[in-house]
């Protein structure tokens, strides 16, 4: 889906986003001439409001070719999600992109993995019609913990959590997560 240009002191720039397999959001943007960029924070909200930094891509720096950069969002909230990109470039400087939302359904999912907040809380959507057994995984496959879901909001602290990759899994799904 094309959204339309929005302005960067880097130059030109597009910012696109695209459902894929209605399990994720691609998020793709492009600059047309970079000077002392530092990089791209890509921001998310669920309300509009109150952001969360899901990943910093680094900036080319200094260029006067496209560069072409993108971000996938695995675990998009229910509803609508909120994108916005935070360029900073090398002396601190920032601006923000105009806000994208893309309003998302999990299909016939009923495992919902959003706002993971700075490290601190995963939050997890169940909208099966019983308590769902899950299991959390570390990326070499070591169980860390199981819990059972329980229709509507639940939650897990990842406080004590390494930065990586996890995958928590119910009987019939499995979501990949990210925490930073």
């Amino acid at each position: 889906q094309y959204i339309g240009l929005i302005g960067y002191p880097v130059g030109r720039t597009q910012f696109v986003y695209s459902k894929q397999r209605k399990q994720y959001i691609n998020l793709l943007w492009t600059t047309a001439t970079e000077q002392n960029a530092g990089h791209f924070s890509v921001e998310h909200s669920a309300d509009g409001r109150n952001w969360n930094s899901l990943a910093q891509i680094p900036a080319a720096g200094n260029s006067s070719s496209i560069q072409r950069y993108s971000f996938v969002d695995v675990s998009p909230s229910a509803g609508s999600n909120h994108y916005r990109l935070r360029q900073t470039d090398l002396d601190g400087t920032m601006m923000f992109s105009d806000i994208r939302i893309v309003k998302f359904t999990s299909g016939s999912s009923s495992l919902v993995v959003y706002g993971i907040n700075r490290k601190l809380v995963l939050k997890i959507q169940w909208n099966g019609a019983n308590t769902q057994p899950a299991s959390l995984y570390d990326a070499n496959g070591i169980l860390l913990l199981q819990i059972n879901l329980l229709k509507g909001a639940n939650s897990i602290a990842t406080k004590s959590f390494a930065s990586g990759i996890y995958w928590l899994r119910t009987k019939d799904e499995s979501r990949k997560i990210v925490i930073q």
